[in-house]
């Protein structure tokens, strides 16, 4: 966790600098192909700054310096805002969702550290679904558990690193394992912090 730590502060300084400039350079070009560089170099950022958070977020909870702050939550709400996080990702490969929730559920949660979690399983998701396809979500209780469902095209997944997510993920291991990908990485240490668990099927 120093390790990430370190990793975040050391790439957020000169970060913070390119993105001021990517900003700058915007309001002062007109040629439309050097603005398409500028708009692929901007994601390319912003994709290192989300990087950046989720390494400082596993290094701070591995590391408790920060707390649960439970309250009551609901997923619906939560998963909306969610699903706005990450709908620029998604306008990118013009994926579509389809919420399906029957009833209202709520759950005694970290409500920014829940958002973290599902947004980490929903870049995970859009990572693995082809261009033009639509993720499901689906909310339900089962056997008196709360149950969020992502449901993927399974683009890019071989027999082998499935088999790998659900012997890790599955049988509640405790370990993180990088390997899998830092969202993935996040979100099971979230969970584990809300004793919850996340499952490949």
């Amino acid at each position: 966790t120093g390790i990430l730590k370190i990793m975040s502060r050391e790439i957020r300084t000169p970060l913070n600098r390119i993105m001021g400039t990517i900003h700058l350079l915007k309001d002062k070009i007109e040629s439309e192909e050097l603005i398409q560089l500028i708009n692929i170099l901007d994601t390319s950022v912003s994709r290192l700054e989300h990087f950046s958070t989720m390494a400082e977020q596993i290094s701070a909870l591995k590391s408790r310096e920060r707390k649960l702050k439970l309250e009551e939550t609901s997923l619906t709400q939560l998963i909306e805002y969610g699903l706005v996080e990450t709908s620029d990702r998604m306008r990118e490969k013009n994926i579509k969702v389809d919420f399906t929730h029957s009833e209202e559920l709520t759950v005694m949660a970290d409500y920014e550290l829940l958002i973290s979690c599902f947004v980490s399983i929903m870049d995970h998701a859009i990572q693995h679904t082809s261009p033009s396809e639509t993720i499901s979500v689906i909310t339900s209780q089962q056997d008196n558990k709360t149950v969020i469902e992502i449901i993927d095209t399974g683009k890019n997944y071989t027999e082998k690193r499935l088999e790998g997510l659900k012997r890790h993920f599955n049988k509640k291991t405790g370990q993180l394992d990088l390997s899998f990908g830092i969202e993935l990485s996040l979100a099971q240490l979230i969970m584990e912090l809300h004793i919850g668990q996340i499952g490949f099927l």
